[in-house]
């Protein structure tokens, strides 16, 4: 006849059985991790994309390229060479 304290040590001897994953579970979690990462990705570029807008004005393009340079070419006909 066994003790209680005999099967009390059995019973905390055993371990939880772990089985292998059913099947496609392995691929459905590395795609729903790749998918959180794409996620991430994308929305940490749109965030950075929408903060470089707001500074340069509302079309997206700075006030340096809205303005040309001043050159010291003449194009009119008083500074042709003739």
């Amino acid at each position: 006849m066994m003790s209680t304290s005999d099967s009390t040590f059995l019973k905390k001897k055993k371990k939880k059985v772990r089985l292998p994953p059913k099947r496609g579970q392995v691929k459905a979690k590395m795609f729903k991790r790749l998918y959180k990462i794409v996620v991430s990705a994308f929305s940490k570029a749109e965030e950075s994309h929408k903060r470089s807008e707001g500074e340069g004005g509302g079309d997206g393009r700075s006030s340096a390229s809205a303005t040309s340079p001043k050159s010291s070419y003449s194009t009119g006909a008083n500074g042709g060479n003739s």
